[in-house]
């Protein structure tokens, strides 16, 4: 039952071909720096086309942790991309994950949250309680778990099986990157096993563990679909996986339907590897940590990119970027981005944005 989803059916990314030239371009579309203070040590998340919702920082000059440095306060904040302004949601708490009206957060001065926006209830009402929202399973049995995508709580594969399980969307179901019990270690991997909703028999997939591994799937919103992502590199004159970076070379990803059919695309690395790759409504947007290790040092290559067309590479921004996110439609991609400064860490980390389809 494997199969190859042709590239025609994903428009998305249906010029990134193997044998793609390329052409750099600097400064086609505009990266809008919100100036807002970001962690970056937590996700964000657009709650629809236009918003986005993470945990950030108010500096106020008059709170002081030490003499010479200003005080911080951390809060979950929304911003409006269409404004220029942020609101807080919640004072003193850091945003755990949210999926589709459902959140879940920490409170930094007392128990953590979770239910639909503007309705969560307190972790420990809901144990003290009993009670669940939409038919959750009580969080103190063994082996429930929060959801990855879901970020509701669910019972999970016995314990001894989730180290292995990687769950989907629940309708969708899950994939299993096990090794047979009678597989020796000079054999090649099997593939990736990929079980269906209420389906007992597995789809393999065309791809390892040796590939991806378990934190290396996606969940795509705009396309209902999952990108698996390979830092594997490939010899486009060879199609053979290379060890190390050299000229012309290309890096591997899947996009994997909910029916367990799976397209294999490739895309052009100039520099390295790709650290981080985001499918959107128009071509690829991707991340790398490649920097310069000569004197002076600075940001090197390190920075986002966004690829499209004939394997176009355009950079975006230069420096680390944290972070990623996609609006549902694809158009968007919302970021946290460290720039190569001497300015301290909590002060130089901002939520930015790309609108590929506006080309702002």
């Amino acid at each position: 039952m494997r199969q190859i989803l042709a590239l025609i059916i994903l428009p998305v990314i249906m010029l990134l071909h193997p044998h793609a030239t390329r052409a750099f371009k600097t400064e086609a579309f505009v990266v809008k720096d919100s100036g807002f203070p970001a962690s970056g040590q937590h996700r964000l998340y657009w709650l629809d086309n236009d918003r986005v919702i993470f945990t950030g920082y108010e500096f106020t000059l008059e709170k002081t942790d030490q003499p010479g440095r200003s005080g911080r306060e951390q809060n979950i904040y929304i911003w409006d991309t269409r404004e220029k302004q942020r609101a807080v949601y919640v004072r003193n708490a850091s945003l755990d994950c949210y999926f589709r009206g459902y959140i879940r957060y920490s409170s930094l001065d007392g128990p953590s949250k979770k239910g639909l926006m503007g309705q969560e209830r307190t972790y420990l009402d809901m144990v003290y309680s009993k009670d669940t929202w939409e038919g959750e399973p009580p969080e103190w049995e063994e082996n429930v778990k929060v959801h990855p995508i879901t970020c509701k709580s669910y019972r999970a594969k016995p314990l001894k099986q989730q180290a292995d399980i990687v769950e989907l969307l629940p309708d969708h179901g899950y994939l299993d990157f096990a090794r047979p019990v009678t597989h020796q270690p000079i054999a090649a991997l099997p593939p990736i096993s990929f079980y269906r909703f209420e389906v007992d028999t597995p789809i393999p997939l065309p791809v390892t563990r040796n590939d991806l591994s378990r934190h290396d799937v996606h969940y795509l919103e705009f396309l209902n679909e999952y990108v698996l992502f390979s830092a594997h590199l490939i010899d486009p004159k060879t199609g053979r996986q290379m060890s190390s970076w050299g000229k012309e070379a290309l890096q591997r990803f899947w996009i994997l339907k909910s029916d367990g059919t799976a397209g294999e695309l490739q895309v052009p690395v100039p520099y390295n590897r790709w650290d981080s790759l985001f499918p959107l409504r128009d071509g690829v947007f991707v991340t790398g940590r490649s920097v310069k290790v000569t004197e002076p040092r600075g940001p090197g290559d390190a920075g986002a990119y966004w690829i499209h067309g004939e394997g176009r590479i355009e950079k975006l921004a230069a420096g680390l970027i944290n972070t990623a996110a996609i609006s549902p439609n694809g158009c968007k991609v919302a970021f946290l981005r460290e720039p190569h400064d001497n300015l301290r860490l909590e002060h130089r980390i901002t939520l930015q944005l790309l609108n590929i389809c506006q080309g702002e």
